[in-house]
């Protein structure tokens, strides 16, 4: 909290507490089933997105446009950062057309936090670098707790998160979630992908064997985060990581897979899997609205503060 007392944004889903996240949850599944969402007729937000997104940037539109907001869309290549500008600069004076939220996206880590100390707007991190995705973690455990009926109904399950680990913001926001609300998480793959530090609570395996996990979360590879050094072996990871069909044979009825997006079939997963009877990967783009949603409506009530 700020030194008037004011609760501010979402900038990371470790600080969350497990109370906030409860009722994050519970209000996204409300939301999905009809209840009345809160009304904000009458006050802006700026989607402030320095790197390229589809599904994170529209779901907040819609979100934003479903509680009566308007949503502003900062076109950073038409911008003066262009020209020399700050982003100091830029974000205070975004501030000046007085948003009552910003949604920052960007490839250097730390950046909506820094968006919020410059202008006292709470703001929310779309995902910053390989830092987190605080909002698609929130979504995430959302989109599970429907499917299995209760947060309480997560407790021992096993999860595994699949593929590029190291490079994924997604991956830390969404393995502490889910250790706070008693899964079971493993990190499952090839050694150059793998994070040098493994969170508590979290087990590392190299070799992905399907029947073992309740829950197969996919990570798209990030060929744009590799290095120069670091080559991608594409039927060695097909080979070792992908969910293809001959692995699927041992996927039974209750285990879901699921997938941040975007997905690349053949990759990370066979085609015909992504709309299988055990794939989540629809319905988490359908419930990113709606938790988005809540999200926005407990930041902009000062109910929640990271």
């Amino acid at each position: 909290m700020n030194s008037s007392g004011r609760r501010l944004g979402l900038h990371t889903s470790t600080k969350l507490s497990f109370e906030d996240l409860v009722a994050l949850v519970d209000r996204g599944l409300e939301l999905s089933r009809g209840v009345p969402s809160k009304s904000f007729v009458g006050r802006n937000v700026i989607l402030a997105f320095f790197e390229n997104s589809t599904r994170t940037k529209v779901s907040f539109e819609v979100a934003s446009s479903h509680l009566g907001m308007t949503a502003i869309n900062f076109d950073i290549t038409g911008s003066s950062l262009a020209k020399g500008e700050s982003i100091k600069d830029t974000a205070e004076t975004l501030a000046s057309y007085e948003p009552s939220l910003f949604v920052v996206r960007s490839k250097e880590s730390g950046l909506s936090q820094l968006f919020e100390e410059w202008t006292g707007v709470p703001t929310i991190n779309a995902g910053d670098g390989e830092h987190e995705h605080p909002t698609q973690a929130i979504l995430d455990i959302t989109t599970l707790v429907e499917r299995f009926g209760s947060i309480d109904a997560l407790k021992r399950r096993q999860m595994a998160i699949v593929g590029d680990v190291l490079h994924s913001r997604v991956a830390r926001s969404l393995s502490q979630l889910a250790v706070m609300c008693g899964i079971e998480v493993s990190f499952v793959g090839p050694d150059n992908m793998m994070p040098r530090y493994i969170f508590p609570g979290i087990a590392r395996h190299s070799s992905f064997e399907v029947e073992r996990y309740d829950i197969l979360y996919l990570l798209r590879v990030q060929r744009e985060r590799l290095s120069h050094g670091e080559a991608l072996e594409v039927n060695k990871y097909r080979s070792h990581f992908s969910l293809t069909k001959e692995r699927a044979t041992h996927i039974g009825s209750e285990q879901v897979i699921m997938h941040p997006g975007p997905v690349f079939p053949g990759m990370e997963i066979d085609a015909p899997l992504i709309d299988s009877e055990n794939s989540l990967i629809r319905r988490q783009t359908e419930i990113s609205i709606f938790s988005r949603m809540a999200i926005i409506e407990a930041i902009l009530e000062g109910s929640i503060n990271d």
